[in-house]
């Protein structure tokens, strides 16, 4: 939990350096939900953070590609808030990226 507030710090500071360091810490641990003490709270998949670590630091397409994992994984374990954060930040993500099929 805290590596993933770490990542949203980093986002809004756009540090990249700080964005990368967190990735490489995270990433071991992509495939599991961020949770609080002993799941009091779940803040979603680890895939969510690290695609908002990919953004920070400029590789949109890695970006992109965890925070469709974290979409599925939202689904997955119906957490609809965290769904409802995941596909916005993708949207976010696509747009920014600016593909044709982006849209």
């Amino acid at each position: 939990m805290t590596l993933g507030g770490i990542v949203e710090t980093a986002h809004h500071l756009r540090d990249e350096g700080l964005a990368r360091e967190v990735y490489d810490l995270l990433a071991p641990h992509a495939a599991l939900p961020v949770m609080a003490s002993l799941a009091v709270a779940c803040f979603g998949p680890a895939h969510r953070s690290l695609g908002v670590a990919a953004a920070t630091f400029g590789d949109l397409d890695l970006a992109v590609a965890h925070l469709e994992l974290a979409v599925d994984a939202d689904i997955a374990r119906v957490n609809r808030p965290c769904h409802a954060m995941s596909c916005a930040t993708l949207a976010d993500v696509l747009q920014q990226r600016g593909r044709a099929d982006d849209r």
